[in-house]
């Protein structure tokens, strides 16, 4: 196939060949001031490497030696929607070697909303490979995400959605420029309300180890609106009484993906404790215990 300057990325100035990779524009003119990234609803320009080819649904950029995800397809409705009412799986490993069959482990206990943390390096490659490996089957995002850039590289890499662990407004802004769903960490009051008001599609309340449910349902009684996802705290034994409390999801770190069954590769394991949390969320959505 010719080589062509044609990707998600289009460029600043006018002309360049156009077409449509799922949801997204593409086009195509290199310009000394950068490239207009163009994402379904929303466009900034943005210095990346100047040339592509389009293969078989994925995209290679030879500026940086490999293959980079495709980009995303999914809506920000569907991303969305993907999150609440679910729980999202925290992956904070050393080792992100088996992204793939850990994923596909949780997936099948019907956790299929994966949050890879930047504290990793290597988080943007796993959420590439996952994408690649699993498509829409699961909704894959990118956490700990400190600040605009990062955030940028993350939805570059295919990231369905952010999410950040303090309140962060810059980054809120870049996301809602690339339509692309942020869950922004808060605490306060103040903060949570803050962060809401900045467009924040859902705000994580972490750590909620410092309140627990009681302090979800405090909340939530002089501020119904929020959309508050706890996170930082949340196990299998109390993953229901946060939602019973109004939380609208909940995400799980380490007692979910816990670190020696992902090392020992147990997947069905894996899967098993997964099933625990998605049954125990569903019960409590409808309204039943854990």
């Amino acid at each position: 196939m010719t080589e062509r300057q044609t990707s998600p990325i289009a460029s600043a100035g006018g002309g360049g060949a156009r077409q449509r990779l799922g949801r997204a524009i593409t086009v195509g003119k290199s310009t000394p001031s950068g490239l207009r990234v163009v994402f379904p609803h929303r466009a900034a320009v943005a210095p990346v490497p100047l040339r592509y080819n389009v293969r078989g649904g994925r995209v290679a950029a030879s500026g940086w030696g490999r293959t980079m995800a495709a980009p995303n397809t999914t809506t920000v409705r569907d991303a969305a929607g993907r999150i609440e009412g679910r729980v999202t799986a925290v992956i904070r490993l050393d080792d992100l070697g088996d992204a793939v069959p850990l994923a596909r482990a949780l997936h099948a206990g019907g956790v299929a909303t994966l949050e890879f943390t930047y504290t990793n390096r290597a988080a943007g490659r796993a959420i590439e490979e996952v994408r690649a490996a699993l498509g829409e089957a699961v909704c894959v995002g990118a956490g700990s995400v400190l600040d605009a850039e990062t955030a940028r590289a993350a939805i570059l890499a295919g990231a369905q959605f952010v999410v950040t662990p303090t309140l962060r407004p810059a980054t809120i802004a870049l996301c809602r420029r690339y339509a692309t769903p942020i869950v922004c960490g808060a605490l306060t009051p103040t903060e949570l309300l803050t962060a809401w008001e900045a467009g924040a599609d859902f705000v994580k309340v972490f750590p909620a180890s410092v309140g627990g449910p009681a302090y979800i349902k405090d909340v939530l009684a002089p501020l119904p609106q929020l959309k508050l996802i706890p996170t930082g705290g949340v196990t299998l034994e109390n993953a229901a009484d946060f939602i019973a409390a109004g939380a609208v999801g909940v995400a799980v770190g380490g007692d979910l993906v816990r670190r020696e069954a992902v090392a020992r590769g147990d997947w069905d394991g894996l899967t098993a404790r997964a099933r625990r949390f998605s049954e125990a969320v569903a019960a409590a959505r409808n309204g039943g215990g854990a």
